[in-house]
């Protein structure tokens, strides 16, 4: 299993790097280090692989979730700071695996078998967020505000992933949309 990992691990490396259409066997072989033909021993077609790689994505994003929903939120100030902070560290740290994953939802958008991982990577997500928000004694309309939230970051990634504007800041930007809501 951990070989399995290292290929997709490598597949999301070069999806980040490449988009979808550039996720090739030869590819993550490369990127990887691994011999040539070890990819195609673990994912057959090019179909497979793009559909392993969503699922190691998928995989990792339940990782994070996990650990973002675990933050304690007490107000409305800490689910800023820990969705906010999320953000960041998409825009960080874990900005490869952002890349990744906003290529496969991209990519998800024609080609239809990825459309699970879609929904239960979404699913996650918005239940955390719920949470979160419920958490911070947020009451009105909190399934739509959570899918919201969910929909706002996605955007800022994508936007601040082409337009790296050194001065982006996070935390104001989730500020700004859950100050929003004006209070419940």
């Amino acid at each position: 299993m951990a070989r399995r990992d290292d290929v997709l691990d490598a597949a999301i490396r070069v999806t980040a790097a490449n988009g979808v259409r550039g996720l090739t066997h030869r590819g993550v072989d490369n990127e990887g280090g691994l011999p040539a033909g070890t990819t195609s021993n673990y994912f057959r077609s090019r179909q497979a692989l793009t559909t392993g790689t969503f699922e190691r994505l998928g995989e990792i994003m339940a990782e994070i979730i996990a650990g973002v929903d675990m933050a304690p939120i007490h107000s409305v100030e800490d689910l800023i700071v820990t969705i906010g902070g999320s953000l960041g560290m998409s825009l960080g740290p874990g900005r490869t695996i952002a890349a990744a994953l906003a290529a496969m939802f991209t990519e998800a958008g024609i080609d239809e078998t990825l459309h699970p991982t879609v929904v239960r990577t979404n699913r996650l997500w918005w239940s955390a967020i719920e949470r979160m928000l419920r958490d911070a004694g947020v009451t009105r309309d909190v399934e739509n505000r959570a899918r919201f939230l969910l929909s706002y970051g996605n955007g800022l990634v994508v936007d601040q992933m082409a337009a790296r504007d050194p001065d982006f800041d996070p935390i104001a930007a989730m500020r700004s949309a859950i100050e929003g809501f004006g209070s419940d």
